[in-house]
């Protein structure tokens, strides 16, 4: 009953944004640059995240724009289901009768791919600073930055959590009988608290690096930019946080799901080698670690996903703000960004399709009836 009257009110959510949003199109923002030289075209942007336009001419914000009317409704759609399925797979966890570490770490990868949806859609309704009460766009220009700083920190977690989860599987396909006393759910949960944590208070940076200014109206509409504050502007620190966010959120959870996926891998295949030479060549099995396959689907989306937002920042490490009036830097910015948020998404799919006790749970869970634990191992039986 809980998915269905979220899926009800995120849909409700959308339709009331298109009904209320469908004045402010790009005429506006057209209507305003064309009094106006290429020069000047910075202070005229398309939402209160005005720095990606800053030195852009007229013909590529209005390019810019016509993309992000098209994008911003796609992600809304996309934020809404990343809320809904999320809560669900939380749902599932919790419909097991007995914790276990990877399951720990798929509850906070959950929960944390929830903050981002939620995030995203709160930032979607911002971008549209024209359409929506004028008390509300006040209130949106303290705190659009905190939001995307939330954003940020729940997005670099769930990388981090999802890096836990690789490592762990690791760990129990190499050492099997040491597991339990290395691994256990008190430690994971600490692991992910303690990273959750540590990742909000560093990202609650971004209010104070950069704020929102007003424009001036163009018809009924106020436009906002956002520049840098003299702490922002700051080169040293920019570089810091930038460098921060670029290691815990792309670097090193790449690094780390390259060699532990690689490693465990390799394991594997030596493992399976070993029983077709003592079973004189007969073809074995692989070794069954529950989670594996679903781990290593995570991480490949993981790299899908993410690989693009990644060159984005490391171009922003190198070249600074010297690529910000680029128009292929600002388009590869915004399908970075998409492609981000999109991981929050896919996440259920591959426990919906790797693991089959999920598969069942999650059945019960869109049915809403709940079974009891036996009649639920007997169904698991039933696939193996």
């Amino acid at each position: 009953m809980k998915i269905y009257v979220l899926a009800i009110c995120s849909c409700f959510f959308i339709l009331l944004e298109r009904v209320c949003c469908q004045a402010i199109t790009g005429d506006h923002v057209a209507s305003t640059l064309d009094g106006e030289e290429a020069s000047n075209s910075s202070s005229s942007p398309f939402n209160v995240a005005g720095l990606r336009t800053n030195r852009l001419s007229k013909a590529d914000i209005r390019y810019l724009e016509s993309i992000k009317g098209v994008e911003i409704w796609i992600s809304d759609i996309v934020n809404c289901f990343a809320i809904i399925s999320n809560v669900a797979i939380m749902m599932v966890m919790q419909r097991h009768k007995s914790s276990s570490v990877p399951r720990v770490y798929m509850t906070g990868l959950a929960a944390c791919d929830f903050g981002v949806g939620v995030c995203a859609l709160i930032t979607s309704l911002q971008d549209r600073n024209g359409c929506v009460p004028k008390t509300y766009r006040a209130i949106c220009k303290y705190t659009y930055w905190a939001i995307f700083g939330f954003e940020t920190s729940a997005s670099m977690s769930a990388a981090l959590i999802a890096t836990l989860l690789s490592i762990d599987r690791c760990i129990a396909i190499r050492k099997p009988l040491t597991y339990s006393l290395k691994c256990t759910v008190h430690r994971a949960k600490i692991f992910s608290f303690g990273v959750i944590v540590t990742n909000l208070l560093v990202s609650i940076n971004y209010p104070f690096r950069i704020e929102v200014k007003d424009g001036r109206e163009g018809g009924n509409v106020r436009y906002s930019f956002s520049e840098f504050t003299d702490f922002g502007s700051i080169d040293a620190y920019r570089k810091i946080f930038n460098g921060y966010e670029f290691l815990l959120r792309f670097a090193i959870p790449l690094f780390v799901m390259t060699i532990s996926n690689t490693w465990t891998l390799v394991i594997i295949r030596r493992q399976v080698k070993r029983r077709e030479a003592m079973s004189n060549g007969m073809v074995q099995e692989f070794p069954k670690t529950k989670y594996l396959t679903t781990t290593v689907g995570v991480v490949v989306i993981f790299f899908i996903t993410q690989l693009t937002r990644a060159g984005y920042l490391t171009t922003a490490l190198i070249m600074g703000l010297d690529n910000r009036g680029i128009l292929l830097n600002a388009l590869v910015d915004m399908f970075g960004v998409f492609l981000a948020r999109f991981n929050s998404v896919v996440n259920i799919f591959i426990y919906y399709i790797f693991d089959k006790e999920f598969r069942c749970l999650m059945i019960d869970v869109i049915c809403c009836c709940r079974r009891k634990p036996n009649a639920v191992q007997k169904i698991v039986m039933k696939f193996q």
